[in-house]
């Protein structure tokens, strides 16, 4: 974490929150390492992981707060080119404001057939999959709760 860029917010009304993700690779083992590349530049709320898929992609299901109202939400960065380039994909937004209101702190699993599901944090119960970058809305006959 960079402290001279993160910017707080700790109210309803803060509009400009800033906590920035930076991703560095060793080709190496960790002898040495590239420098930090900034991934994302709004808020990061949490990053609980990097998975790399059987197919060699990566991805890093991410949180980012947005406003009017404020919210939380959940995409994925993903990178095909071993974290050189990331692409983000859609917006998972679910209902609720303020703080921890909405999406939270995603988690990704690549289950045995290849597909890939993203478990979110919410106050209700919700899990999505993903073919690519596009999530799509799971069957909801099988729910998971936090």
């Amino acid at each position: 974490m960079n402290e001279a860029e993160r910017n707080r917010h700790e109210d309803d009304d803060a509009k400009n929150p800033h906590l920035p993700t930076y991703v560095t690779r060793s080709l190496d083992d960790g002898k040495t390492w590239e420098e930090p590349r900034k991934l994302w530049d709004g808020w990061c709320g949490a990053v609980r992981q990097v998975i790399q898929l059987k197919s060699g992609r990566l991805v890093l299901p991410y949180m980012n707060s947005v406003f009017d109202p404020w919210r939380h939400v959940v995409f994925s960065l993903v990178s095909d080119d071993d974290g050189v380039t990331w692409q983000k994909s859609n917006v998972i937004e679910l209902e609720g404001v303020g703080d921890h209101g909405g999406a939270m702190e995603p988690t990704a699993i690549e289950l045995k057939d290849e597909r890939l599901y993203m478990l979110i944090r919410r106050n209700v119960d919700w899990q999505g999959r993903q073919m690519s970058v596009k999530w799509q809305w799971p069957d909801r006959s099988c729910n998971v709760c936090s």
